[in-house]
């Protein structure tokens, strides 16, 4: 017999699975774009390795914070949150490229969007894997629970495989597609 935490556990979990294999899939569609996007922007290899790093490391930052707004507003909040501030993050991205392969804006100026744009993206991003590990906390008992963050850890494992492929497809399309 299925108890209200179990039904509840079972719907939830597809969405979970989905909201956070795309949430990394969108971080990770950048990798295969970034590189050839630097070359044709002027920007070097150390720079675009600070444009890269600087997600991963606002995701560290902020994720306790993150987990913290999720105890006191709201698991879902949170996660909803976060993937549309990715959205976000990486339409801003989008936006700055778009301005340097136009030379409307160039040199550090460029620089400094790209890196600020990358910061928003982590920072966005940080919100989804610590609310959807808390959430998938709060809705399995401790017999289910480890097939409960299994999920979690497949949605992640999934979107870091899968983002660079369909990133590496649309760039077919044009160097800012992908975002």
């Amino acid at each position: 017999i299925m108890t209200q935490k179990d039904l509840k556990s079972s719907s939830a979990q597809p969405y979970v699975f989905l909201g956070l294999f795309t949430a990394f899939a969108a971080l990770m569609l950048a990798n295969p774009v970034l590189p050839p996007l630097a070359r044709k922007l002027g920007i070097s290899e150390i720079e675009t390795g600070i444009i890269i790093s600087v997600s991963a490391l606002m995701l560290t930052i902020v994720s306790p914070l993150w987990g913290s707004l999720s105890e006191r507003i709201g698991r879902k909040k949170v996660f909803v949150t976060g993937i549309f501030g990715l959205a976000i993050g990486m339409a801003l991205f989008a936006g700055a490229a778009h301005l340097g392969l136009n030379n409307i804006v160039w040199g550090q100026n460029l620089l400094i969007l790209l890196i600020g744009t990358r910061l928003i993206v982590g920072l966005m991003i940080a919100a989804v894997p610590v609310s959807a590990q808390a959430y998938m906390a709060d809705i399995t008992d401790a017999d289910n629970r480890s097939a409960g963050m299994a999920v979690i850890g497949a949605a992640n494992g999934l979107g870091t495989l899968i983002g660079p492929a369909i990133g590496a497809l649309l760039v077919t399309f044009g160097l800012l597609m992908p975002f």
